[in-house]
């Protein structure tokens, strides 16, 4: 994707498995996109539903601005500061066994070390439960 970028910039429109995309890597344009505004997903995103089911990030319209609204305070600065050292030091962890395979020269499962550190901050911070997946 890198080199997308630096021939077209941060924004821009490609095929997707023959499906129309834009592409955004501008951080104002994506929190634009996200989080202020119902902007439109298109209809592609109504097929994924019984996969990914109907969350703030797959929906739009009236059924957007109810789920914004209902999580926005879980998001809030305050919220997120009492969940930092949590993030901090799983993400500290993650650094660990990264450096571990890297030393051993052995390959990093990149999605699956994502996923791991993504249900051990849903475990910890939301359940107070040390899941320990990334040991």
């Amino acid at each position: 994707m890198e080199a997308f970028f630096d021939k077209y910039g941060n924004l821009f429109k490609m095929s997707f498995f023959g499906r129309p995309v834009v592409v955004v890597a501008n951080v104002e344009a994506l929190r634009e996109i996200m989080v202020k505004s119902d902007f439109p997903k298109g209809s592609n995103y109504g097929n994924l539903h019984p996969l990914l089911g109907r969350g703030v990030v797959f929906i739009d319209g009236e059924e957007w601005k109810f789920h914004r609204k209902a999580i926005n305070p879980g998001f809030g600065s305050i919220a997120l500061k009492t969940l930092q050292p949590t993030f901090a030091k799983l993400t500290a962890k993650l650094v660990k066994v990264w450096t571990s395979h890297l030393q051993s020269s052995s390959m990093i499962d990149f999605s699956d070390a994502m996923t791991k550190l993504t249900l051990d901050i849903i475990a910890e911070t939301g359940f107070s439960y040390p899941l320990n997946a990334l040991d």
